[in-house]
């Protein structure tokens, strides 16, 4: 699976549990992050971006999370430190919790 994401010509992650440790990501993600991928691997979300803390991520990942409901939104606007120098952007987010699992 790391091969096939890892080839992908979109960024991809996917987190575990509350606190969203990054269980797998691919170059694109981390490029995006401006971290690599050993920083990122096993890694909870918000301590690997504390940047992108309080920018309503996490209650959006917590209702993903407590409805099963998948999130999208289109162009939406980034803030990152790693952003630094160049331009800003914004993007497609989609988030959804894995095929199988229910509501809490």
């Amino acid at each position: 699976m790391q091969r096939l994401f890892g080839q992908a010509p979109v960024a991809i992650a996917i987190f575990r549990g509350s606190r969203y440790v990054t269980e797998l990501t691919n170059p694109a993600v981390c490029a995006i992050w401006g971290r690599t991928q050993a920083q990122a691997q096993h890694t909870p979300l918000f301590e690997l971006l504390p940047e992108a803390a309080g920018q309503g991520f996490e209650k959006l990942l917590d209702a993903v999370m407590a409805t099963g409901q998948p999130y999208v939104a289109h162009e939406r606007p980034r803030s990152s430190t790693a952003m630094a120098g160049r331009t800003p952007c914004t993007g497609i987010l989609c988030t959804s919790p894995c095929a199988g699992k229910t509501a809490k």
